[in-house]
């Protein structure tokens, strides 16, 4: 129920929802003939549109959170490279590998990059309830041994990836995979259950560049879903940080 109650919440402060519940919130006053507030409403329906396809704070909290974690360092030994599960979309019909998104695909490819640079006895752990199979037959189709691969098929988000796999992670060096801007958060629940994974963010949606060009002029709906994921990672710190899992 909790996990429902918080997908819900983040789900209802996307700059999507916020957009669609201000501008239902202005027409249903301006059919009501309350036309000062409706103006009001509808004004600032359109400025948080306009504001978040400009990538306003979004894109500035996310390029912070990225900015947090170097990238893996390859000449880094690990015993078990654990990838931590992202987007994913049940489609029957298609094969498993189809079914997981674009953050995910980004994960597993960079777990499999970084399970190929260790010489030998290392572990690839896919984590992450019904995505761990999609990335499953991603990574037998990059190579690996099916031997090598561990899945975790059971937990639904980080806390309890982080609490499932602490008795199999425990006084072993693993890295840890997982979009760069989901690392901060990731890092602090691995940690307090007092383990000390090697970071490798990966999944980077604002990768530095040389500067502003004329894309950076117009909308676009690649800075809204950058919003949303700033307004997921941020809940999600502070709701970890009010139950002392920093």
């Amino acid at each position: 129920m909790f996990f429902l109650f918080k997908k819900m919440v983040g789900l209802c402060l996307s700059p999507l929802s916020v957009v669609l519940l201000l501008g239902l919130a202005g027409l249903a006053l301006l059919w009501l003939g309350r036309r000062r507030p409706a103006r009001r409403l509808l004004t600032a329906a359109l400025a948080v549109l306009v504001l978040v396809s400009y990538g306003v704070p979004g894109s500035w909290i996310v390029r912070w959170l990225e900015s947090r974690q170097p990238p893996f360092p390859d000449g880094t030994p690990v015993a078990q490279v654990v990838v931590l599960g992202g987007d994913y979309s049940f489609s029957p019909g298609l094969p498993a590998r189809n079914h997981i998104g674009s953050s995910s695909l980004a994960r597993v490819v960079e777990g499999v990059r970084i399970y190929r640079l260790q010489e030998s006895g290392c572990t690839l752990v896919l984590s992450g309830a019904e995505v761990a199979a999609g990335m499953r037959a991603v990574a037998l189709e990059l190579g690996v041994p099916e031997g090598d691969i561990v899945l975790d098929s059971i937990s639904r988000d980080t806390g309890e990836q982080a609490r499932l796999l602490r008795e199999s992670l425990a006084g072993t060096s693993f890295a840890l995979v997982t979009s760069a801007s989901h690392m901060p958060r990731a890092l602090g629940l691995f940690r307090h259950q007092g383990l000390e994974p090697v970071p490798a963010p990966t999944d980077y949606l604002c990768k530095p560049g040389p500067g502003r060009s004329l894309y950076s002029f117009f909308p676009a709906a690649s800075r809204i879903r950058t919003g949303e994921r700033a307004i997921q990672e941020t809940l999600g710190l502070l709701w970890s940080r009010l139950r002392g899992r920093r």
